[in-house]
């Protein structure tokens, strides 16, 4: 259904909270990530990597998933004082 859905424009597709994950779900993140391979789809997944120490499944996977070459970005959070300037600027 995602590789037809991608088909030749691509697709992006936004995981939030990975951290929150079980393991079933983990363990069908890191078959579904393999499985997109050659198919054109963009997957952002967020988590928070200060949580790592307690999901070592998690840890193993996001360096598994380093490995080969997807790429890691740490984004420092808002300060309270950002959220509100980004907030003012949406309206």
């Amino acid at each position: 259904m995602v590789r037809a859905t991608a088909g030749n424009v691509g697709l992006f597709l936004l995981v939030d909270d990975l951290h929150a994950a079980d393991a079933d779900t983990l363990y069908f993140m890191n078959y579904f990530f393999r499985k997109l391979e050659q198919v054109p789809v963009l997957v952002v997944a967020t988590m928070r990597e200060e949580r790592l120490s307690d999901y070592p499944q998690l840890a193993d996977l996001v360096a598994e998933w380093t490995a080969i070459g997807h790429v890691t970005l740490a984004v420092v959070p808002l300060e309270r004082a950002h959220v509100g300037e980004y907030v003012a600027v949406m309206k």
